[in-house]
């Protein structure tokens, strides 16, 4: 298997700061995406970024997207856009009379808002970039709420907005927690993922264990009920912590089964999660791929993130 070099390296000054972000609350997982780290804030401090994305030489870029007529924004997922480190970012606002407002934003590669794009009422609660550009969404109507959203929870679109496609119905889709349980909102099995290799992208759903494949024009190339392996503890669920999807169209999850983590390779053909009894080292750190390899961010000041082979 071809070994990706990543040369990003985050110092001991600027690491910390990405795993704080200067927030009042947790972050989110960390994104490696085009040669750039995405850390993104679930809740943040009066004036502190939004964002922060460190560049192929570990330098830290603070972003924050503020928006005039908002009285609050909070910042769902982000992705790449290109190897120059434009980026997307999924969020919602609400207007100073309490109105919400699903956003698509592009800011630049120096960090700058470029576009606002007002997606209602479908909210993107996760992003992905795909080799062709398009933005790739998975989320529900806002505007209703989760619970009464039957809405396609999969869109399709091109960087100035315009909508390319919308796909699977939430009634398609039978939720382990019922016809109110949305699956692209609910976390008690696992973050709902949608993800980008050069050529395709998918998308899984913990909460109903569904596996949806695309190719770049929107074609349906798999949509499986996949099964979970025997979990590590008796009675315990699989918790999936990560999907991942490589060049070679691999894809490969990080989950929680009891108190062990587990890596996960998925087998298309029988339709299941299959078990690496003996993982690399570091690959419970991933937070993205590169190639044919995953992608470990570290947790330590001073270490660089790193490309990790899985046999």
């Amino acid at each position: 298997m071809t070994t990706c070099l990543i040369f990003i390296a985050l110092t001991a000054a600027d690491w910390p700061l990405a795993s704080r972000l200067d927030s009042d609350g947790p972050i989110r997982p960390p994104l490696y995406d085009k040669g750039f780290v995405l850390v993104v804030a679930s809740r943040l401090s009066p004036g502190a970024p939004h964002a922060r994305r460190f560049g192929p030489t570990g330098q830290s870029l603070p972003i924050r997207i503020d928006l005039a007529d908002a009285s609050g924004i909070n910042v769902y997922s982000g992705a790449v856009l290109d190897r120059g480190g434009r980026a997307a970012f999924t969020a919602l606002a609400v207007s100073n009379d309490g109105r919400p407002a699903a956003l698509l934003i592009v800011t630049g590669a120096n960090g700058t808002i470029e576009r606002i794009i007002r997606t209602n009422p479908y909210l993107m609660m996760q992003v992905a970039v795909a080799g062709d550009g398009s933005i790739w969404g998975l989320g529900y109507n806002c505007e209703i709420g989760a619970g009464l959203s039957t809405a396609e929870v999969i869109h399709r679109y091109r960087e100035d907005g315009t909508v390319l496609g919308r796909y699977v119905s939430r009634r398609e889709i039978e939720a382990r927690g019922g016809p109110r349980s949305h699956p692209a909102l609910s976390v008690t099995y696992g973050t709902a993922a949608i993800v980008a290799s050069n050529d395709r992208v998918g998308a899984f759903l913990p909460e109903a264990s569904l596996w949806i494949e695309f190719s770049l024009d929107g074609a349906l190339l798999n949509k499986a009920t996949v099964a979970a392996p025997s979990p590590a503890v008796e009675n315990s669920e699989e918790f999936f912590q990560g999907v991942y999807m490589t060049s070679d169209h691999r894809v490969l999850a990080v989950s929680r089964s009891g108190p062990k983590t587990r890596l996960l390779d998925l087998d298309r053909d029988s339709q299941a999660w299959r078990l690496h009894t003996t993982p690399p080292r570091g690959v419970f750190l991933a937070c993205g791929s590169e190639g044919s390899a995953l992608v470990a961010c570290p947790f330590n000041a001073g270490e660089r993130v790193r490309s990790i082979p899985v046999p």
